[in-house]
């Protein structure tokens, strides 16, 4: 019985011992974590340091640089981890304000210059390099355009009115051409440059969702200036001797064209955005409002420009077609064929210039703008004589076939409510 006891306390000794090293593991594994968390962290904290200390110089560098860079960070978080449970957090919160600084860097430098293109745009359409096609083509299969940062940034230093080699007249969108100015090129230089800032640096979508509509804003307000402001007259600017329906044209194919590619950039942007942020791509919608007033306006300039000459010519049509000479035969006036002329230039400056659709778009405001100013001024002349009605019919008929000329898509007709005046009219 002795023997039994005392092999009990040898196997109570024996555990109590077991327990002890144990214990000691337990608390040198603890230590050791400790000292490794607390070294990891100390690691984190002095690399974010010597981050901080080069912020403004990784602005500076270029995307495929700065991604090295941040791609470096992240995997040595992530080896970090794997020997310690330190989050990482001073380190990952400096890689994104590094981000953040790099992309308010290139946007502000992109602002500028494309301000200053805009500025000094001469609203000129430009041949283009086939390398814009290429982004073009790729933005509307909903992909971020792969051409190399060094082939965009050449694109976008380069002079755009500098004859270009295997160039195109026009950009291709959904089988609508649309002829460019220099500051349109470069402006798809920086769209396509800020969505592979976004394909290369997730993290960062949503501040290119705010950007890139910050950035059409500042083209099209900047446009707006120059061009219906007349802003592009004055002569610290790009000093044009007038604003001429060619360069309102110009204008609205600049807009026309990223008319075109918003919902192409609006869904590029979404496939980087996770779903609780992708209210952000609002902001397009808004930009898309902005650019179909703008539009608008642009269109409303040239429909004024031809109704202004339209009142000077028809201001004198009662005294014109007042019955002076009963041998005069009725003939259409001269008057009428001042507004047609006018007219018919208007359209073979525009036909080569804007796309098919924007060309009915224009013309048929025109045409309706002439219908009832027309129909006023007619109203005004005595159709008491027989020769005066008959002259206010030739008028009208010579409009007509002239228009007819055109090839227009008027749903109503050429001028319809003129047209139903003059058939009113007894001719006897």
């Amino acid at each position: 019985g002795g023997i039994d006891e005392e092999g009990d306390g040898d196997d109570g000794e024996g555990t109590q011992d077991v327990a002890s090293v144990e214990a000691y593991k337990r608390q040198v594994i603890e230590q050791s974590a400790e000292l490794v968390r607390s070294l990891c962290e100390l690691v984190y904290e002095r690399y974010a340091k010597l981050l901080r200390t080069r912020k403004d110089t990784h602005a500076k560098l270029p995307l495929t640089e700065f991604v090295k860079v941040n791609k470096m960070v992240i995997e040595f978080v992530r080896d970090v981890q794997h020997l310690s449970a330190a989050p990482g957090h001073t380190l990952t919160a400096e890689v994104q304000a590094h981000a953040k600084a790099f992309m308010d860097a290139n946007f502000e430098d992109s602002c500028r210059k494309l301000e200053a293109c805009v500025e000094l745009e001469q609203w000129k359409q430009v041949e283009v390099p086939a390398e814009f096609q290429e982004i073009v083509d790729e933005l509307t299969r909903n992909q971020v355009p792969r051409l190399q940062e060094s082939d965009l940034m050449r694109l976008r230093e380069q002079d755009a009115a500098a004859e270009q080699p295997a160039a195109a007249k026009d950009l291709l969108v959904a089988g609508s051409g649309y002829k460019v100015v220099g500051s349109g090129l470069l402006l798809l230089t920086v769209v396509a440059h800020c969505l592979q800032c976004v394909a290369s640096m997730q993290s960062v979508a949503s501040q290119v969702s705010h950007m890139l509509p910050s950035l059409l804003k500042r083209f099209h307000t900047k446009a707006y200036q120059q061009v219906l402001k007349g802003g592009a007259m004055r002569l610290e600017s790009a000093g044009l001797r007038s604003i001429n329906a060619k360069h309102i044209a110009l204008s609205s194919q600049s807009l026309g064209l990223v008319l075109a590619l918003l919902p192409h950039l609006k869904a590029v942007l979404s496939a980087y955005l996770p779903d609780g942020q992708r209210r952000l791509l609002k902001e397009m919608d808004h930009a898309t409002s902005d650019y179909e007033e703008h539009t608008q306006q642009l269109f409303s300039k040239l429909v004024t420009i031809l109704e202004d000459r339209r009142l000077a010519c028809m201001k004198n049509i009662k005294e014109v077609l007042a019955p002076m000479d009963a041998k005069r035969q009725p003939e259409p006036s001269a008057n009428i064929k001042t507004v047609v002329k006018d007219l018919t230039s208007m359209y073979k400056q525009l036909q080569p210039l804007l796309t098919r659709s924007q060309l009915h778009i224009v013309f048929n405001q025109i045409l309706d703008t002439f219908d009832a100013g027309l129909l006023a001024s007619y109203r005004t002349v005595d159709a008491a004589p027989a020769y005066s009605r008959q002259c206010v019919v030739q008028d009208v008929h010579y409009i007509r076939k002239e228009v007819a000329k055109l090839h227009l898509s008027l749903p109503q007709g050429c001028c319809p409510e003129l047209v139903a005046f003059a058939q009113s009219l007894p001719l006897a």
